[in-house]
């Protein structure tokens, strides 16, 4: 299963939106892997409507590839018209929609943050109560982060170990070796013991392999378990309440403020972005140099501080590292 960093983290271009967004008793083992199996599998069960399908898939001959491509963004889209997942691991809830109509969200409804996409572009976030436009200052705009949400590049290299059929589900059990599974861990900051390996249980809807659960568990060398992950995955769904907000406040008509990047001034690379939010709304700047001030003056000595959400602004960027 996938998982994306919060707040773009992972991302080449570093959002520069605070500046611009104002100033101011426990359970077993055991019993942990039985209650997140119990959930996984009644919200699997839950989602498993019948799908029709021009050809039966043969069971007997199915690879994880034709599973990963199965689940691709486009696949599900165009049978189901929208999707989405929820993931939990030890850190937080992740939720991720995607719709026939070119909107895409991810959320941490914990955190109450949101990004929104249109046509992969993302053209909007929240955090708490404040709205954030973007604007892309010497990079390109920030993408959808996958074509698949449900599975890795690494998910083909899962070896599999076990199928079931049963009540119109498909249970699928794969594990992958340590040299994948330490680049699977270390990507999601998720801590390994050397030698542990993936052990992964899905549930798959039988005739079309669309993903309906999935469990993450890393095997220690001692033979302990640990669950790192599960997710649930709903088809024909509406669009996330929190996203319908945002969507409707991206394209929300009224007092607009205009907010001016100059990028290097005063020199052969001079350049100006400009971009419009509705007063009151911040606005996040990618930029592909790390994380540069942002200056209140041409000479960029003076640091950008204090900004009023209802007001034009003009800022000043040096997009070469000094």
């Amino acid at each position: 299963m996938k998982k994306i960093s919060k707040k773009r983290n992972a991302a080449v271009a570093v959002c520069m939106c605070l500046i611009l967004s104002g100033c101011s008793g426990s359970m077993t083992p055991a019993e942990e892997t039985k209650a997140a199996e119990t959930i996984v599998t009644e919200t699997a069960v839950g989602n498993a409507d019948p799908v029709e399908t021009e050809a039966e898939i043969e069971i007997d001959t199915v690879t994880m590839e034709d599973i990963v491509n199965a689940n691709k963004n486009d696949t599900l889209v165009s049978q189901f018209g929208s999707f989405q997942v929820t993931l939990t691991d030890e850190v937080e809830t992740l939720v991720t929609y995607v719709g026939d109509d070119g909107i895409a969200y991810i959320g941490w409804p914990d955190d109450d943050y949101g990004e929104l996409y249109v046509d992969n572009e993302l053209v909007y976030s929240h955090d708490g109560d404040i709205y954030r436009g973007q604007m892309y200052v010497g990079t390109e705009p920030e993408m959808f982060y996958t074509d698949n949400v449900l599975f890795s590049n690494l998910s083909t290299f899962e070896e599999i170990k076990n199928f079931e059929e049963k009540d119109g589900l498909l249970y699928v059990i794969t594990e992958q070796g340590p040299e994948y599974t330490e680049i699977f861990m270390t990507e999601r900051n998720y801590g390994y013991d050397e030698g542990g390996y993936l052990h992964i249980e899905y549930i798959l809807d039988a005739e079309t392999l669309a993903e309906q659960a999935i469990i993450e568990k890393e095997i220690k060398t001692d033979g302990t378990e640990r669950i790192i992950g599960s997710a649930t995955v709903e088809y024909s769904v509406e669009i996330p309440e929190r996203a319908q907000d945002t969507y409707e406040h991206s394209i929300k008509e009224g007092d607009m403020r205009t907010i001016t990047v100059i990028a290097d001034p005063d020199t052969d690379n001079e350049k100006e972005y400009v971009g419009t939010v509705l007063k009151g709304d911040g606005i996040a700047i990618y930029h592909p140099n790390g994380d540069p001030e942002l200056y209140a003056d041409r000479a960029c000595t003076e640091i950008l501080t204090n900004v009023d959400l209802n007001e034009d602004i003009t800022v000043y960027v040096l997009t070469k590292e000094e």
